[in-house]
């Protein structure tokens, strides 16, 4: 009977949890959304308002506008994501306006135009896993990337809000378990009694996103695996010095 190696059966086992680890997340939950909202009143009491709220796991796009007593109001918002594998990607674009034809506006009580985008996914890691979130923004619009355990509320290594646009690349460890990535990005516009507007205002911004996820193995695997590396060795050597 021939005799198989003892570093090749150690090399066989540790490396079967090294395999299933490469298996992609599991999804638990996937909701993505953008709400526009737009709406003017004045001292006399009327009221011009558009808005809606869109939730889809395609690309969605939507814009509003308002106008009323020489004051127009808009917001859009624009949101697409992709979930694949083991990475989590997507950009948008949030914009708010208002403006008015004359800088006094003083029938108008209020003003209010805001835009908003938000990508949200819940998932299970079996085992350990390195994440690494890359993201860029323009604009002046709020951007906030957050990974957070769900039933808990604990921060995870990613809770990122940019002060200013660019470029960016965070990285972090994640225990197995569940995990709830959120990306969510805002443009508002808005005044109570204003009194005056000089042409335009506007608060807008784009951005794309990325969170990779890579397996990483325990460190009592990475022992077992050098162990059977060495015990391959020591099967191999005193042949090799016979030969």
């Amino acid at each position: 009977m021939r005799l198989v190696p003892l570093g090749l059966l150690t090399i066989g086992v540790t490396t079967l949890p090294c395999l299933a680890l490469a298996d992609p997340i599991r999804i638990i939950s996937d909701v993505r959304g953008i709400d526009v909202f737009a709406d003017i009143t004045d001292v006399n009491g009327n009221e011009a308002v558009d808005g809606d709220q869109l939730f889809s796991h395609n690309e969605l796009n939507r814009s509003v506008s308002s106008t009323l007593d020489g004051v127009f109001a808009a917001a859009s918002a624009r949101l697409a994501g992709r979930v694949a594998g083991n990475t989590m990607s997507g950009n948008g674009f949030v914009s708010a306006t208002v403006s008015s034809a004359s800088p006094d506006i003083s029938d108008i009580l209020a003003f209010d135009a805001h835009a908003s985008s938000e990508f949200n996914v819940e998932f299970n890691l079996d085992s350990p896993h390195t994440i690494n979130f890359f993201g860029s923004t323009t604009g002046t619009s709020i951007f906030l990337a957050d990974l957070e355990r769900p039933e808990t509320g604990e921060s995870g290594p990613i809770t990122f809000r940019p002060e200013s646009p660019g470029t960016f690349h965070h990285s972090g460890f994640l225990r197995p378990g569940r995990w709830l990535v959120t990306v969510f990005a805002s443009a508002v516009e808005s005044a109570d009694e204003p009194g005056t507007l000089f042409g335009s205002q506007r608060n807008q911004g784009s951005f794309t996103f990325e969170f990779d996820l890579t397996p990483t193995p325990e460190p009592a695997s990475l022992v077992l695996l050098g162990s059977g590396l060495v015990g391959l060795l020591g099967a191999t050597w005193p042949k090799s010095r016979g030969g």
